[in-house]
């Protein structure tokens, strides 16, 4: 009897703690969020692309693995005399999660892309390519798959990073007609706050997670919108022969910041958010897991209207070990 109501107590408390914590992650995304809508306005009316980009993949975090991914996000403006312009992102990205310490709750995490940025006009069609920024991470995991009882699962985890100014940055692109968030690299070394949140319930399961990051200025002093995002997902689980698959569906949110010249005033029509639908299906057979996931949007502002948000692919495969 005393034996139950230890283990009682004790997943009492853990549950108390959770929503402790999840009251503190509410209220700093709050905080973020309610900064943001003060802040970013619109977005640039000849593109915008989003730079913070996560692992995507809601079954990996409990491995470390080798993933291949690849990203494409795009953007339509309508502008005066019916001249219309279409940009694409697109990102090859090689990502590396390996657990340190005891427990390995810590995890380093590295991520090297490769960018593609598109516009076509009816005009012209322009590329730029090439090796983008680097970023290098660490998080530690709060709670390691903590038991809840009645086969329910915990894991939460937060870290930080830095985004290295490793990809090309040409502070004279206006001068190309294309806008500055058309760099390949953003020319600043830029810091990233990060959380992730999995709660699982049998074959169930809920997940969260959120990233800010925080741009620094370039050598000429121009710095680009600091970006939120985060997402909500539903997932379940299903085996099939040796196989499982994992269907899930959710919403995602971004707020990207006005950019400001180098005296410190606001850069015109750049900024802008947007809240998305997501649908994704996940499959892990022994230690391949691969996944595939797609984003529309519901409700957005970009540019007052003259920009509009496309729908949005990720595609990944990683081998865990």
């Amino acid at each position: 009897m005393s034996k139950s109501l230890s283990t009682l107590e004790a997943n009492i408390f853990i549950i108390l703690t959770v929503f402790d914590m999840i009251k503190k992650v509410i209220l700093i995304v709050f905080v973020m969020v309610f900064i943001h809508l003060n802040q970013a306005k619109s977005c640039d009316a000849c593109g915008c692309a989003s730079g913070n980009v996560g692992f995507g993949l809601i079954s990996d975090y409990r491995y470390n693995f080798i993933q291949l991914g690849f990203f494409n996000m795009g953007f339509r403006s309508n502008h005066e005399n019916n001249f219309t312009t279409v940009d694409q992102f697109r990102q090859w990205r090689v990502a590396m999660r390996y657990g340190i310490g005891k427990d390995a709750r810590f995890n380093l995490n590295a991520f090297i892309p490769y960018i593609t940025n598109v516009r076509e006009t009816s005009i012209e069609k322009q590329r730029l390519s090439g090796f983008g920024d680097i970023r290098l991470e660490i998080s530690y995991a709060l709670f390691n798959n903590v038991s809840l009882g009645d086969n329910s699962f915990l894991y939460s985890e937060i870290g930080v990073g830095v985004k290295l100014p490793t990809g090309a940055y040409n502070a004279e692109l206006h001068q190309d007609n294309l806008p500055d968030n058309f760099n390949i690299g953003n020319g600043s070394l830029s810091y990233k706050i990060s959380s992730s949140t999995v709660l699982n319930f049998g074959s169930n399961g809920l997940s969260f997670s959120g990233n800010y990051l925080i741009n620094g200025n370039t050598k000429d002093g121009y710095h680009f919108g600091n970006q939120l995002d985060a997402q909500l997902s539903y997932f379940r689980g299903f085996q099939v022969g040796e196989s499982n698959l994992t269907p899930s569906i959710g919403m995602a949110y971004e707020n990207i910041a006005d950019d400001n010249y180098t005296t410190g005033n606001r850069v015109p029509e750049t900024g802008g958010k947007g809240i998305f639908g997501t649908v994704s299906m996940n499959l892990k057979y022994k230690n391949i897991l691969s996944g595939i996931s797609y984003s529309m949007p519901i409700s957005e502002n970009y540019s007052g209207g003259i920009v509009k948000a496309r729908g949005r692919l990720s595609c990944q495969i990683s081998y865990l070990f």
